[in-house]
């Protein structure tokens, strides 16, 4: 099934805010909240996402992070997972 956010003529756009709080040596918590906007063929809808988040740093230039992403569209205002999902980043940073 396919949505407003997967159109090939979408164009998507928005803002987004993180903060993050360190909580231990290697362990930070985060907090991506923001709005994305789309149009497609002359309909357009939003979205609002608030996804919390686990940041692990084993190393200084690795980084692993947990989240669950959870959003509300123009149509549905409460938040909601819409679907069992974790997402794993892994961030190697290269000098």
């Amino acid at each position: 099934m396919r949505g407003p956010f997967d159109g090939p003529d979408s164009a998507v756009s928005g803002p987004s805010r993180t903060p993050i709080r360190e909580v231990g040596e290697e362990w930070k918590l985060a907090l991506d909240l923001g709005v994305r906007y789309a149009r497609s063929s002359g309909s357009a809808t939003n979205e609002r996402h608030a996804d919390p988040a686990g940041i692990s740093s084993p190393g200084k230039d690795l980084d692993l992070a947990f989240g669950i992403p959870r959003t509300a569209d123009s149509e549905n205002h409460r938040m909601a997972i819409r679907a069992a999902t974790l997402v794993i980043i892994i961030t190697w940073q290269f000098q």
